[in-house]
């Protein structure tokens, strides 16, 4: 190690030491404390690509995305998300709650704060706040524990001075003729063109590199061509095969096709000139031909899901026919595929193109909805154009050879509420009076070769009913390191959450990855489990270590997990399991499935199976397949069945001084429950205003086995009987910009027949920005219920107001007031309660 990289290291631990003495503090001002929720958002990181950046916002379990609607302008993306994986009762009790991960806006990414609301009716909302509008598409990602925001990037790529530069007509029957392209091989190390051996077969054609960026790392592509025809390219994909068994093929961009247009040698461009001026030939013909309506639908859901897919050239290309065709069925997608062949001008970097495509919608359609929308793309690229001055660009470059600095950020909230309940026999009680306090901590160095992350994020509970209930708890408390070379390599301490290879949730320890090469990275772990947050110790007796193998990305679509993993408890097994995980991601189409199976007691734990299919209008459908044991099988369950007989049993260690280890692996076969679950979901835009979402779920519950042990309890355990099946069936109406630009109302029906009760409710959430600073967010819930077991029946009304006002950009009074109103009703009586809330507090960014 050199002089400087020594000293640069010192720095790395002097930061650390910093950070860690932070920790420690907060972490030794913890002493006995009681539960304030677990974690749902877990993090957000920002991959910048050449046209766009995409915001991933992770969470500590699988979600699913339902729908999203955009209010304030396009400054505020309010986003509908369903759990996947059925949780356990820290994490239900966490769903509940209003929490928050702050970001430090820039240009490129105007991102301030990603709230996530588990109050709201329905489905619990991710609301994603921005500094500026932005025209955003979101969806989930991959490994469906993330939300992927995609923002383009138009206005940096038109920010570059071309006034030297006339705007170029469309490419010449040529270059458009020489569009596909092989892609060799990838790698995360750069390809040394003048090193590589050439075949034989390869003479004539240009060889080079492309750059792109995937998961925030940077990959390498090299590529071949250019072909006339897709078959042209198959044809010499299968001559250097040997070379090259990975090539695939594509259509190579336009600029790429210029810029390396002159590597080509002369028999290439004579070989492609014949084709090219039978192409200009025929393309009379091809426009004479009219196109039928089913053709044109069929060529306008295609466009749309080229630009989904991200496939510019393949849009502007079916667009640009549809736009030629004449008479009444064009004109039905004339329209909007004038948008849209503007939109992908301008992705594609297109930017005299997409100008012209914008002033003629403008002439053409100088009024209606999405007009003014148009007329801001136009202008931001009207504006875009002018040269960054001076002082600006020195000091860009400044920045970006300054050295890395440590960079701290996060987010405070403070609440207070009370609950009060009425009743007509025991009067007004307070059953809630409570002020907990919330902290997202967040200190990161993003170098060169390195990133470095420290994380907090936990809270301090007052309890002004019970002092002695009111203490601290630590959620996340973890330093991460990631190396940003081809190794992959990654490493993350301390408390953390995970939920892929076999891992439960959260624990104290540490993950440990390396990429040996790009398809395939090798993942340790070990760790304490942590079943409450307010547990701010280490507990000892149960541990576990893991191994963990991700594959992929193959054919740029499928990725695989696959581990194995051991848990010890008081120096027995606990759980001993295999399993992993496949996804498939591509355009409009996703497939995500989990398998965890316990070894040692020869069990199924979980199996699950999610698929989503998106349309090009947009239109959703979903379905997802949960088999799994209720709680998942370890032997250390034995005590809450034991326990839960009588027993006052505190640890595995004790229960071992009356049972033998396979007596209590027998109680804990007994005590697991089988749940079964099917889901059907759909979602479907009506018009600009509004959108449909619904689903259908169908889920039953075993019962749990008889236990005989005399031991102890002189006989028998009694097990449970079967939940029988339980049926809900919920749907939302959303509509947006209905009485003023920003706006937002869902109308939810719900009705639900399990085997207690059969519940019918009425849900209405609205949300109404009065100014940009203020709005109110009115809610009432409407509900019957008829009970089974008796003759008896419940109605029930919610309203509820929350008021929000921002101050001063990053700080935000909220305040919300509410109450219940129910009637039982039974034979022979009635009894009414009514009960009451008020929480307010605010919320601060930094």
């Amino acid at each position: 190690m050199s002089v400087g990289q020594g000293g640069e290291t010192l720095r790395y631990f002097s930061g650390c030491q910093v950070i860690l003495a932070v920790g420690i503090f907060l972490f030794a001002s913890s002493v006995q404390a009681t539960e304030v929720g677990s974690r749902v958002l877990s993090d957000i990181q920002v991959e910048q690509h050449q046209e766009e950046v995409d915001l991933r916002i992770l969470f500590n379990f699988p979600v699913r995305y339902v729908s999203h609607q955009v209010a304030e302008g396009g400054r505020l993306l309010r986003v509908q998300l369903q759990p996947v994986i059925a949780l356990d009762s820290e994490d239900s009790l966490s769903m509940q709650v209003r929490e928050s991960l702050a970001w430090d806006a820039t240009t490129a990414v105007p991102l301030t704060e990603v709230v996530f609301d588990g109050e709201t009716v329905g489905f619990p909302e991710v609301l994603i706040r921005l500094k500026t509008a932005v025209k955003a598409s979101i969806h989930s990602g991959s490994d469906f524990r993330s939300l992927i925001v995609s923002i383009p990037l138009s206005r940096r790529v038109a920010a570059k001075p071309k006034k030297s530069v006339p705007p170029k007509p469309a490419e010449s029957p040529p270059i458009q003729r020489r569009h596909y392209v092989l892609n060799l091989e990838s790698s995360q190390k750069k390809f040394l063109l003048d090193r590589l051996a050439r075949p034989a077969a390869l003479k004539g054609y240009a060889l080079y590199t492309t750059l792109f960026t995937k998961d925030g790392e940077a990959w390498h592509r090299l590529r071949l061509g250019f072909f006339p025809s897709f078959s042209a390219a198959k044809k010499m994909a299968e001559k250097i095969r040997n070379e090259y068994p990975q090539a695939w093929i594509e259509r190579a961009p336009t600029k790429e096709v210029s810029s390396h247009l002159r590597e080509m040698s002369a028999p290439l461009v004579a070989s492609q000139t014949k084709p090219s001026v039978k192409a200009v030939s025929t393309k009379p013909k091809a426009a004479r031909r009219r196109l039928s309506e089913t053709r044109l639908s069929q060529m306008f859901g295609d466009a749309k899901e080229a630009m989904t897919a991200k496939n510019y050239r393949e849009a502007i290309r079916l667009l640009t026919r549809i736009l030629r065709e004449p008479g009444e069925p064009g004109e039905r997608y004339r329209r909007e595929s004038r948008e849209l062949l503007g939109l992908g001008r301008e992705r594609n970097g297109q930017l005299a193109h997409a100008k012209a495509e914008y002033k003629k919608y403008l002439l053409e359609y100088p009024e209606g909805e999405a007009t003014e929308r148009v007329r801001q793309r136009l202008a931001g690229l009207l504006t875009a154009r002018k040269a960054p001055k001076k002082s600006l660009a020195k000091s860009r470059r400044r920045g970006r050879s300054a050295a890395p600095v440590w960079r701290v950020f996060g987010g405070l909230s403070q609440f207070y509420r009370r609950d009060i309940l009425l009743t007509d026999a025991a009067g007004e009680t307070v059953t809630q009076s409570r002020l907990p306090t919330n902290l997202n901590l967040s200190v990161r160095r993003r170098g060169k070769d390195y990133d470095l992350r420290f994380q907090f994020t936990g809270g301090h509970e007052l309890d002004f009913l019970n002092s002695k209930q009111s203490d601290t708890s630590i959620s996340e408390l973890f330093f991460d390191a990631f190396h940003k070379g081809g190794d992959r390599a990654s490493l993350r301490a301390g408390r953390q959450s995970r939920s892929s290879g076999g891992v439960l949730g959260r624990f104290d320890g540490a993950f440990v990855g390396y990429g040996f090469t790009p398809k395939l990275k090798l993942n340790a772990v070990f760790g304490y489990p942590v079943n409450d947050t307010d547990d701010t110790t280490i507990t000892t007796n149960k541990h576990f270590t893991g191994l963990s193998a991700d594959l992929g990305t193959f054919n740029e679509r499928w990725d695989f997990n696959a581990f194995i993993i051991d848990q010890q408890v008081d120096g027995i097994t606990d759980r001993r399991a295999v399993g992993g995980e496949m996804r498939y991601f591509s355009a409009g189409r996703s497939l995500f499935s989990l398998v965890d199976y316990d070894v040692s007691f020869r069990t199924l734990n979980t199996f699950l199976v999610l698929g989503t299919w998106t349309l090009p209008d947009r239109t959703s459908f979903n379905a997802t397949f949960d088999r799994r044991k209720s709680p998942i099988l370890t032997t250390s369950n034995a005590l809450q069945q034991l326990n839960a007989a009588g027993a006052s049993i505190l640890s595995v260690s004790q229960a071992l001084g009356t049972f033998s280890n396979s007596e209590l692996r027998q109680f804990a076969r007994d005590r697991a429950a089988t749940t079964t679950s099917l889901t059907l979901g759909a979602s479907r835009p009506l018009n600009e205003k509004f959108q449909i979402t619904g689903d259908a779920n169908i889920s039953h519950t075993s019962g749990t086995d008889l236990s005989l042990n005399s031991k102890l309890f002189n006989g028998a355990i009694e097990g449970t009987s079967s939940s029988g099946y339980d049926f809900f069936i919920s749907t939302q109406l959303i509509g947006s910009g209905l009485f003023k630009q920003g706006d937002i109302g869902i109308l939810g029906l719900r009705y639900s027949d399990v085997n207690t009760s059969d519940t019918v409710s009425l849900n209405l959430n609205t949300r109404y920005p009065f100014t940009r600073a203020f709005r109110i967010n009115p809610k009432a819930t409407l509900s019957y219920r008829q009970n089974k077991r008796d003759i008896g029946e419940r109605f029930t009304i919610k309203p509820s107001l929350r008021i929000e006002n921002r101050w001063k950009k990053r700080v935000r009074f909220e305040a919300e007031v509410g109450g219940e109103w129910a009637k039982d009703r039974r034979v022979g009586s009635a009894e009414i309660t009514r009960s009451y809330f008020v929480n307010a507090g605010y919320r601060m960014t930094f």
